[in-house]
């Protein structure tokens, strides 16, 4: 049954998707306007299909690259600055069972699945940390493109501007990651104080 704080996640995340493409997707035009008319040759509402559709397109490769950024620093200095924490969480993960154990599956995905499985609400609470830290990581990618670009079209007042956006949206981004991975390590640890994750039953 879907709950309206499902919606509320479906929503951010597909914002987060529409608007950096979106603000992707009107620099390109602004600066290759000629050469997108040209070779679309659309007017009135075919326009704004195009439009929308470049948008949700290019949003999404912009999600892949900056997901991929993201992870190759982002989560591992999360992890090593809240290292207790982790510490904590892997205990746990130790005393459930090797059946859960696996090197594909990060700690941090551990976590995740435990929470998907043993504590929905918990998980929704993740969620609404997650739509807002994905969607200012989209931003810091976009903004240094489109500041580029920006001054490749002699823009330079919104080319600075873009580039203190990028800082602001990085700022943020990792301010929400700080706080996601604090969170998800409180909830796995009051679930296992609760007795909520049970040992996994060995058989004899």
């Amino acid at each position: 049954m879907y709950k309206p704080s499902d919606i509320f996640i479906s929503i951010v995340d597909f914002f987060a998707i529409i608007i950096p493409g979106g603000i992707l997707s009107y620099m390109i035009y602004v600066n290759y306007s000629t050469y997108v008319n040209g070779t679309l040759q659309l007017s009135g509402y075919g326009q704004w299909v195009a439009f929308f559709f470049f948008s949700f397109f290019i949003g999404h490769v912009i999600s892949f690259f900056a997901e991929k950024i993201d992870k190759s620093w982002s989560t591992n200095t999360w992890i090593k600055l809240h290292d207790d924490l982790w510490h904590k969480a892997m205990e746990i993960r130790n005393r459930i069972g090797h059946l859960s154990d696996s090197k594909g599956i990060s700690i941090y995905q551990w976590c995740r699945s435990v929470l998907i499985a043993t504590s929905p609400e918990a998980m929704a609470d993740i969620n609404r940390i997650i739509a807002p830290a994905d969607f200012f990581r989209n931003l810091y990618v976009v903004f240094p493109i489109t500041g580029i670009l920006s001054f490749f079209g002699s823009n330079y007042k919104l080319g600075i501007l873009f580039i203190i956006l990028t800082v602001l949206s990085l700022y943020i981004s990792q301010v929400s990651r700080k706080k996601l991975h604090k969170r998800i390590c409180y909830h796995i640890i009051v679930l296992n104080a609760l007795n909520k994750l049970k040992p996994e039953k060995t058989k004899d």
